[in-house]
């Protein structure tokens, strides 16, 4: 049985390819990238190809229900809030690149493009500064310290995060000119950090499990703004560097209108917002409802998403820092049955054993369940259905456009 990728893979792969423009979704070399399907198709092609394959993998699957038309997300390309370079190093030359991925999916390799169409042309114009700075064989101390170089912020604000395996005094001193340097030639840089990882993780902001144990520092501010803005409709948010961030803003109004609008909210009701980051959907529904309980395991995301509520005067608010499983609900949940509403956003692994059967004994009178990896929409869809739930309506956004992936809300009652 085929993926959904695999299937938006094959559709896609019989389309000619689009014509490029300058050095987009280039290499130096003029080697056309294959890491996405932007390179590929033009944004409403993509659109009517992913629709093509979703409703292929629904049937496959055998999903409950007809999904409806997949929502294009209104900037279909330069849309990417969040991405990520690694430092890679060949014959003795320290360059920015993609993660490529060999045949066997366990090497993985730099792919260096000139301009990534899925991305603000200004990320473009912070890796080409980066890439020139360690370039220089005086600067080959502080390219050895590197892991990634991180672009996170708004469409028009940036902050640069530089994941590094360690930061004495003397390499802050590195650091610092670095920074000036980026900012000089980037003016819409707003912020600079660097993130110590000692352990060079495989993943960017990650590692430092002994330091963060011990309550260790390990995000450090070298200029500008301590925390990231970006506004959803009338509603304005401030968040930690390190706190989860949806990559695509521009579809985000649109988003977490269309969740409440699934969950039928009144003013009578009670909101639980498990993994909810540093407060969007809560907040953005909290004028909907009698109250609202946002969840997370992240303290950096729970601090912001109070500071977030103190802010908009969200009286009815309250968030907690904890894990999601079935041993911990309890601790939490304080409504049953009626006026109870559950919305969830679990990570890209999905929930853990336990979460959706323990949610379904609150008896909630409705329940959003939002899959930002559709691959685990069966099985999760199953459990519902044994715990005695129902799919409503199903709605796929194109939250990630050019890449394999479709974003699925799934609204779900009592049967």
């Amino acid at each position: 049985m085929s993926t959904f990728s695999e299937l938006l893979r094959t559709e896609a792969s019989q389309l000619p390819l689009r014509q490029l423009r300058n050095n987009e979704c280039r290499s130096p070399q003029g080697k056309r990238c294959e890491l996405c399907s932007a390179s590929r198709l033009d944004y409403e092609t993509e659109c009517t190809v992913k629709a093509n394959a979703l409703r292929q993998y629904w049937k496959s699957e055998k999903l409950p229900g007809v999904p409806a038309p997949l929502v294009p997300s209104p900037s279909g390309r330069y849309y990417r809030t969040v991405s990520k370079r690694k430092i890679f190093v060949s014959k003795g030359r320290f360059t920015l690149g993609l993660l490529g991925l060999d045949e066997t999916r366990s090497n993985t390799f730099g792919v260096e493009i000139g301009e990534c169409v899925i991305e603000p042309k200004a990320h473009a114009s912070v890796y080409t500064a980066v890439s020139a700075y360690i370039a220089k064989s005086e600067h080959s101390d502080i390219a050895e310290l590197l892991t990634y170089v991180i672009v996170k912020g708004s469409q028009k604000e940036y902050t640069v995060i530089f994941n590094t395996a360690s930061y004495s005094p003397g390499e802050r001193q590195l650091f610092t000119s670095f920074s000036k340097y980026l900012t000089k030639h980037v003016p819409s840089v707003v912020s600079v950090f660097v993130f110590v990882d000692a352990e060079r993780s495989k993943y960017y902001l990650s590692g430092n499990a002994q330091a963060q144990k011990k309550r260790q520092l390990v995000l450090h501010k070298l200029f500008g703004n301590a925390e990231l803005f970006h506004a959803v409709g009338p509603k304005k948010f401030l968040y930690s560097p390190l706190s989860f961030s949806q990559t695509n803003h521009s579809i985000l109004e649109q988003f977490t209108a269309k969740a409440g609008e699934m969950l039928q909210l009144g003013k009578k009701d009670h909101l639980y917002d498990l993994y909810c980051g540093y407060g969007l959907f809560s907040l953005c529904l909290a004028d909907k409802v009698a109250s609202v309980t946002g969840v997370e395991q992240s303290r950096d995301s729970i601090t912001d998403a109070a500071a977030n509520a103190k802010r908009q005067r969200a009286a009815q608010t309250r968030f907690i820092a904890s894990d999601i499983t079935d041993e911990a609900l309890p601790r939490f949940m304080k409504h049953h049955g009626e006026g109870l509403k559950v919305l969830l956003d679990p990570p890209r692994g999905g929930t853990k054993p336990g979460v959706i059967e323990a949610l379904a004994e609150y008896r909630p009178e409705r329940v959003v369940h939002i899959f930002c990896n559709i691959e685990l929409a069966g099985a999760e869809l199953k459990r519902w259905d044994e715990a005695g739930y129902a799919v409503a309506d199903a709605v796929p956004f194109d939250m990630f456009p050019g890449t394999d992936d479709v974003e699925l809300m799934v609204s779900l009652v009592q049967k």
